[in-house]
């Protein structure tokens, strides 16, 4: 691995000189070109097929670093042990220690010293990446990996670090393989990212096990996110997590391509198409969502579209080219962010208009003032729409034609996309687990469902939301992998209960927005800075009491308030108002309440996957 990452990141050179130039602009401009940045690394270094790389002594070096007297407790430092200015660790200094660890995100591969220490917790500032410096484990966002770590000592007043002549950017959490000994059979019903991430859990946690994922996806698991965000680039290979090798190691299989049919909850088995019953001691329900499709007639021509998939996106690009009539459906994330591919795709060759049956885009999730930023600044950048309007009816012959709303106004289209929500594959279980009013399935604070050997997490599931006291479907990207964690943990027989602060990110002409908490009701807005040039930060609260937050141009504000929300220090939407309470003054709160935030990932280790790691090292 680390051989590939040195000519990746040889490669990304001018990712990470446009990155480190963009963190030096005003704070309004930084945002965009920091996202700019990011994804240009992230789809090279996501291309690459990672293993564990095995170093001999000779491959490490000791390298005198900074003062001991440089680093105050609490602070990190980006510190260059090699020859190129990519040749770089961190440093942090906690608890009157010190440790040295990577310095990159696992996700995108940002660098972590933009980001914030809380505690032993390091926060990439893009996505909310967090991870302890102290064992290099992830604690939470959209990473599956950890950071490594170096043997650190203080000589003559200098930190000198033990590192490999060829650095690593990750470390692979410690996991077991297949023990044939262990009779048990767990089923994953799915392979997102919370199944990925229950599946891999299962492993680290020392289960032996068999574990069997079960998708109707063709493809192994890969980050969707990035599919609206990156609609006309994007490909399969750089996207995948982890390929056919990887689960082969741990003993992990995957049916890709099959569909699942009903779950007997008596005799514990799942009919799946072309492989009959499948027996199970412990069933995971993470079987996602798909695109709502509105009673719409017409909703099934052929150019008319939804985007979950990767296939979806491939039939996308194929109808587009040469269409000058685009017309998108929903004005939310996945509406709004294809809207803006197109545009940056086509520019002008195309005219982009999106249906939206609220006033503004992005009503429901981020208000009448932040919405009516996005609709003026799409409208700067030629994007039309129709708002406070439902649609009748997509007419044509076999292919869409025209999209007529209710008013009886004809929008010419030569391809349409739908984006107005998902709605959860329940299904498989609907006879025989309790569901919530919108089909997604009952779970409690441990994500167990109505029946005792079955769990649910990610999008399909309907969890206590512990902040609020409601009970939500939390459909994040984020979520969904530390849902995946919980839900595994709780199959060995452990008690974790679900308490963590939602997170997610947008990203749309070049720009990204950082939103925290969950304000799906929300009864007063407070907008703090300036909207007009992209450097602000919205507060949602219900009852007086912040329940969320949207940011744009002030990371790593969203991080900081996120932990605030989970230690509970956060302040009331009066006194944010009032001017009472700064963001720095968020920060201290957190800073008071040392211990809270501290990363507990690595008590949840199994010994023998550590064992296991360790044996894989010497051989």
């Amino acid at each position: 691995m680390s051989r590939h990452l040195f000519k990746l990141f040889n490669l990304a050179k001018p990712s990470f000189k446009f990155a480190r130039s963009a963190l030096t602009m005003s704070k309004p401009a930084k945002i965009g070109s920091l996202m700019v940045s990011s994804s240009l690394f992230g789809l090279l270094y996501l291309k690459q097929s990672f293993q564990q790389p095995t170093f001999t002594e000779s491959d490490w070096a000791e390298v005198e670093t900074i003062n001991a007297s440089d680093l105050q407790e609490g602070e990190m430092k980006e510190v260059q042990v090699g020859p190129t200015k990519d040749d770089v660790i961190l440093i942090s200094k906690v608890n009157g220690k010190y440790y040295a660890s990577g310095a990159k995100c696992t996700h995108f591969g940002f660098n972590l010293a933009k980001g914030i220490l809380i505690d032993n917790k390091v926060i990439c500032p893009l996505h909310a990446a967090a991870f302890s410096v102290q064992d290099g484990l992830p604690d939470e966002g959209p990473v599956y990996d950890g950071i490594p770590t170096y043997e650190i000592k203080e000589r003559d007043g200098k930190l000198v670090v033990k590192v490999p002549k060829v650095l690593q950017m990750r470390a692979q959490i410690p996991m077991v393989g297949r023990d044939e000994k262990d009779t048990r059979k767990f089923v994953i019903l799915g392979a997102g990212p919370a199944a990925l991430s229950a599946a891999e859990t299962l492993r680290q946690s020392g289960y032996g096990g068999e574990i069997v994922m079960i998708t109707n996806d063709d493809a192994l698991p890969y980050d969707r996110t990035i599919l609206t965000k990156n609609l006309f680039k994007v490909e399969l290979p750089k996207i995948s997590i982890r390929d056919q090798a990887f689960f082969d190691k741990y003993g992990i299989t995957v049916l890709t391509g099959k569909q699942v049919g009903d779950v007997n909850t008596q005799d514990k088995t799942v009919h799946v198409d072309g492989v009959g019953c499948v027996k199970y001691d412990k069933l995971l329900v993470a079987t996602g969502g798909r695109p709502r499709l509105p009673p719409i007639p017409g909703a099934d021509f052929k150019n008319v579209f939804t985007v979950r998939k990767f296939h979806d996106v491939e039939n996308i690009r194929k109808a587009a080219q040469g269409a000058k009539n685009v017309v998108i459906i929903g004005g939310s994330f996945i509406g709004m962010e294809t809207a803006a591919n197109f545009k940056g795709e086509f520019k002008d060759n195309v005219n982009i208009t999106v249906v939206e049956v609220n006033e503004v885009p992005f009503a429901r999730a981020l208000g009448r003032v932040v919405g009516s930023f996005y609709k003026d600044w799409y409208e700067q950048n030629g994007v039309n729409f129709a708002l406070g309007k439902g649609v009748k009816a997509i007419e044509g012959s076999g292919s869409a034609q025209h999209v007529v709303l209710e008013d009886g106004t004809k929008l010419p289209a030569d391809l349409v996309v739908i984006g107005v929500g998902v709605q959860p594959n329940s299904e498989p279980v609907a006879k025989s687990l309790e569901l919530a009013k919108d089909g997604a399935v009952v779970a409690d604070k441990y994500l167990k469902t109505s029946d005792d050997s079955i769990y649910a997490a990610g999008d399909v599931a309907s969890v206590p939301y512990w902040y609020t006291g409601g009970r939500e479907k939390i459909e994040h990207y984020n979520e969904a992998i530390q849902q995946g964690m919980i839900a595994a943990h709780n199959m060995l027989g452990k008690q974790i209960s679900h308490e963590t602060i939602p997170f997610f990110w947008t990203r749309q002409f070049e720009k990204s927005l950082q939103y925290v908490g969950y304000g799906r009701l929300f009864d007063d807005t407070h907008v703090e800075g300036d909207l007009k040039n992209f450097n602000f930060i919205a507060y949602y609260s219900l009852n007086n009491k912040i329940v969320a937050s949207a940011s744009m141009g002030r990371s790593p504000a969203a991080m900081i308030l996120s932990h605030a929300m989970q230690i509970g220090v956060m302040p009331t939407m009066e006194e944010v108002r009032s001017g009472q309470v700064s963001i720095e003054d968020i920060k201290k709160r957190i800073q008071e309440k040392k211990g809270k935030s501290t990363c507990k990932r690595g008590a949840c280790l199994h010994k023998k996957a550590q064992a296991a790691q360790a044996q894989e090292k010497k051989e």
